[in-house]
């Protein structure tokens, strides 16, 4: 996340780090072994401090009267959208067993993230062209 943050030009670089943050778990499914496994989870990490920037552009974005309500409802949204994981992912795991569940679940992130990634870059430049004008 440091690097992340050191590295990053802000939220710009958020969706080329959102999109394929789940792709790496997709080997899952193949049962690689420990090393590869061990590898694609750490790179999924690394992926994934992506959040860092996301949570300070929607803290930025909350007016400040607001943030404490924003902030809760944000942490409030997650604990109901894990829970509801949790839900279909045991009987998915039951069904096919858990590493194709997760390859599963996270080939599903990947293909529900590009088109939010496309829209975030769309965003970015449209905002870019009217700051320079």
């Amino acid at each position: 996340m440091y690097l992340v943050n050191r590295l990053s030009a802000g939220t710009a670089r958020l969706a080329t780090l959102a999109a394929p943050a789940c792709l790496p778990l997709v080997v899952s499914a193949f049962a690689p072994g420990v090393a590869v496994t061990a590898i694609a989870w750490a790179l999924a990490g690394v992926l994934s401090a992506y959040q860092m920037i996301a949570n300070a552009a929607f803290v930025r974005a909350v007016p400040p009267e607001r943030r404490g309500q924003g902030v809760g409802f944000a942490g409030a949204a997650l604990v109901a959208a894990q829970g509801i994981g949790v839900l279909f992912t045991g009987p998915l795991a039951d069904l096919l067993g858990p590493p194709v569940a997760i390859a599963v679940y996270r080939l599903a992130g990947t293909v529900a993230a590009l088109p939010q990634a496309a829209s975030w870059r769309r965003h970015e430049a449209t905002s870019s062209r009217s700051d320079q004008s």
